[in-house]
């Protein structure tokens, strides 16, 4: 794995290289990092995890996507079947003659052994990303390896955004945290860490008027790469000594194509008609109230409770008593550009 710079999250690499360090000595454990959409959960397992391969560890790594909940244990077989896919699927099937009434449940079993085979030959790294999108009984898997991983030499690490809603992942967590496994929550970079990140980007500190623009990320390290990379893509920023500065006025940045598709992609993933009311209150501005938005759609505000959880638990509102704010300036920009361009359509 490629070694990656990251900013502002030194303890949590610590963390991790500490548990790599762990398991090679014969104590497993259970990892999960949260935190939403481009906030780094990938770039610190990367980091975090490299060169435990080259240390001894059997590395398995699997990443789900938004089709996988259709297929049961479609995550883990990724993970488990990386080195001999074709071998792996034979063993698997070899298992449901004998429980061919459930023969998830049969692979299920089988999986849980392999696991436990290979982790009396070395220590087994299982890094499971993106259970936000995993099949039910992938996370099933996850969370019984997650309550025996303390007791052989299995690192079992996973990533997850917060905000799904879903029943199996709150009882993954809770799990988890009862059994002695750690939680990471990765939260926003100060604006020294983006600073540092930008100048990676495009060669040199944020002036005055770049930074103001880098503030609507939100201390999200995606947004403010993909925001900085598109503006020296369009010419847009000037570099003079070690100073990156943004050459024309900060009101005139539009969320770049790159970036918007990041962001929709982020907010598709909420539930039912949630994008659509979100879409309205931009139109409020970054800032509002619940009032305001019982105006603007005419819903009841006990009407709109649901819709203002499933944003707030998404990282995508904030909340204070009656009183609520886009948690990115990007994303309600993002939804305001489209609301005015459909008007002119």
């Amino acid at each position: 794995m490629e070694d990656i710079r990251l900013f502002g999250r030194d303890a949590e690499l610590a963390l991790l290289r500490g548990l790599v360090d762990g398991v090679r000595a014969g104590a497993g454990a259970a990892v999960l990092v949260e935190g939403e959409q481009g906030v780094g959960k990938s770039a610190l397992l990367r980091a975090g995890l490299s060169g435990a391969e080259q240390a001894g560890c059997l590395v398995w790594w699997g990443v789900a996507d938004q089709v996988d909940r259709m297929f049961p244990l479609q995550l883990v077989m990724g993970c488990v079947s990386a080195e001999d896919p074709a071998l792996m699927h034979a063993y698997l099937a070899s298992s449901e003659g004998a429980l061919a009434v459930d023969p998830v449940s049969a692979r299920m079993e089988r999986l849980l052994a392999i696991v436990d085979r290979m982790c009396a030959k070395s220590p087994v790294i299982l890094v499971a990303e993106n259970l936000q999108w995993a099949d039910e009984a992938s996370v099933t898997v996850w969370r019984r390896l997650s309550r025996a991983a303390s007791q052989m030499p299995l690192l079992l690490a996973g990533s997850a955004r917060p905000g799904s809603g879903r029943d199996d992942l709150g009882r993954l967590r809770r799990g988890l945290v009862s059994h002695g496994g750690t939680v990471l929550t990765l939260g926003a970079l100060s604006e020294d860490d983006i600073a540092g990140l930008v100048r990676d980007v495009v060669g040199g500190l944020p002036g005055p008027r770049l930074a103001s623009v880098l503030r609507r990320a939100g201390g999200n390290p995606l947004y403010a790469r993909e925001l900085a990379d598109a503006l020296a893509r369009e010419g847009r920023l000037r570099v003079s000594g070690t100073v990156a500065e943004l050459a024309d006025s900060p009101s005139m940045i539009e969320v770049p194509p790159s970036l918007a598709a990041v962001l929709q992609e982020r907010l598709r993933g909420l539930p039912g008609d949630v994008e659509n009311v979100l879409r309205r209150a931009a139109l409020l501005g970054l800032e509002f109230s619940v009032f305001d938005l019982e105006i603007l759609t005419g819903r009841t505000a006990g009407e709109l409770m649901g819709v203002v959880q499933a944003g707030v638990a998404a990282g995508v509102l904030t909340e204070a008593a009656l009183q609520l704010s886009f948690r990115h300036a990007l994303v309600r920009q993002l939804l305001y550009e489209e609301v005015i361009g459909r008007a002119h359509v």
